[in-house]
């Protein structure tokens, strides 16, 4: 038995991936094309068989492997980027029981497996995630893949098709579950440097695993290898993950870990951290928040550690956003995107969130221009448990900014669809109609 995802692309038919054609405009940094749509012709998608294309990959994990480390199921990633500069965008694939893979665009959708002529194959590692960036600022992509346990891998692009395997002298080869990566220039610089989110090499409750456990003034304490991930409170055991990693770039494929008690990172006060944060990080975003023109950090965390949200002194010096700023965090988060959705120059980001017990939501922030928000939409999942049959039912809340409503859509098993439209000013009873803890503030 076998779990899995298969790579399933879908091309559009109005807008052609071959550069072939477009007259092209350059910037500085850039080149743009303007694109007509076709007059006639179906809109949307059409899916092309891996036989047509070349891409045939599929992300296989064994039942043995997934019930020692259940950790693996968190999944693998996948990273696009022109390596080559012949102006087609290329494919990197990571595997978790295999080989990586290196498809090269052809054009005309069609793809090539180049992974063995570039040597990125990375054999014998889980890899989670992947991205092409020019680590070594000399105008080519190169390639960085995390893998669960390690070790991370640093490939230079050699501008001829090959990639050099510099992880070795990297700086970023630990053993911890490195899941993604982002980068951004946090010190201005010029070079990018890199933010790793660590989930945990394995997991510890869901694999069964063997604790040491010992009682101080008749209180149960995790000791020996997990004293640092597992917590017991309340008579209640919680596993935590692993700390996320800082890399400063030091040029040609070289980075230096920061320290999350140097002074670098401080908490809310504005006090350096005394240890740093032990988190399942699945997800982190550099992005300019509040309009200085440095990146700031949001990180997106599972179970019940919070998601962390670091805002850059310009100097590369993070400080946590206060509570007055940001009073709630999600739990369960997944991932985070950011865009200025309604072009007033501020940002707008939207992570899928969860509760303890549970009830599960997305939600859509809109930012102030400082570090404050307001929320925009909220809509997600909740568990409802009846007495003779348990269901998933989808609650969506949605604010209009130019309607003083909330509407309520309450769908149930996908069948039965219901509405509810109030008015603001009967918040306590929406309060009162759904389970206390679906919404915050």
């Amino acid at each position: 038995m076998w779990c899995g995802a298969f790579l399933a692309i879908a091309f559009s038919c109005a807008i052609p991936l071959c550069a072939a054609g477009l007259n092209w405009e350059a910037g500085q940094g850039f080149r743009r094309s303007r694109v007509s749509p076709p007059a006639g012709g179906r809109v949307g998608f059409t899916a092309v068989n891996s036989s047509e294309s070349g891409l045939s990959f599929t992300n296989v994990l064994s039942q043995a492997r997934l019930l020692a480390n259940a950790n693996l199921m968190n999944g693998s990633g996948v990273a696009f980027g022109d390596y080559d500069a012949d102006g087609l965008c290329d494919i990197y694939l990571c595997n978790l029981d295999g080989d990586n893979r290196l498809y090269r665009n052809l054009g005309n959708w069609k793809f090539a497996d180049v992974t063995d002529a570039a040597g990125v194959a990375c054999p014998n590692q889980n890899a989670t995630g992947a991205v092409f960036a020019d680590i070594d600022g000399n105008g080519t992509l190169d390639l960085l893949v995390t893998a669960l346990g390690g070790p991370n891998s640093c490939f230079l692009n050699q501008g001829n098709g090959k990639f050099s395997d510099v992880s070795a002298g990297s700086g970023i080869t630990s053993r911890l579950g490195a899941m993604t990566m982002t980068l951004a220039d946090i010190d201005g610089n010029g070079t990018l440097d890199l933010y790793i989110a660590n989930y945990g090499a394995t997991s510890i409750i869901r694999s069964g695993g063997a604790l040491n456990i010992s009682y101080v003034n008749g209180k149960p304490v995790v000791r020996g290898r997990y004293a640092q991930r597992i917590q017991i409170i309340d008579d209640m055991m919680f596993e935590l993950g692993e700390p996320d990693a800082l890399y400063l770039n030091e040029g040609k494929g070289a980075f230096k870990q920061v320290s999350w008690t140097n002074g670098v990172f401080s908490d809310q006060t504005g006090k350096p951290l005394r240890e740093a944060p032990w988190d399942q990080g699945l997800t982190a975003m550099f992005f300019d928040v509040n309009g200085d023109r440095a990146p700031d950090i949001y990180v997106c965390n599972d179970a019940f550690t919070p998601d962390r949200f670091w805002i850059n002194d310009g100097q590369g010096r993070f400080r946590a956003v206060t509570r007055l700023a940001w009073p709630s965090t999600s739990h369960f988060s997944m991932g985070v995107d950011f865009a200025d959705f309604d072009r007033d120059g501020r940002g707008i980001f939207s992570t899928p969130i969860a509760h303890r017990q549970q009830q599960l939501k997305q939600i859509l922030l809109q930012l102030r221009g400082d570090v404050t928000h307001h929320p925009q939409i909220q809509q997600g999942n909740a568990m409802i448990v009846g007495e003779e049959n348990v269901s998933w039912m989808g609650i969506s809340v949605e604010k209009s900014v130019h309607k003083n409503l909330l509407q309520i859509c309450v769908k149930k098993l996908f069948r039965q669809i219901c509405s509810l439209e109030i008015q603001s000013g009967q918040w306590a009873e929406l309060r009162d109609f759904l389970p206390s803890d679906v919404f915050h503030g």
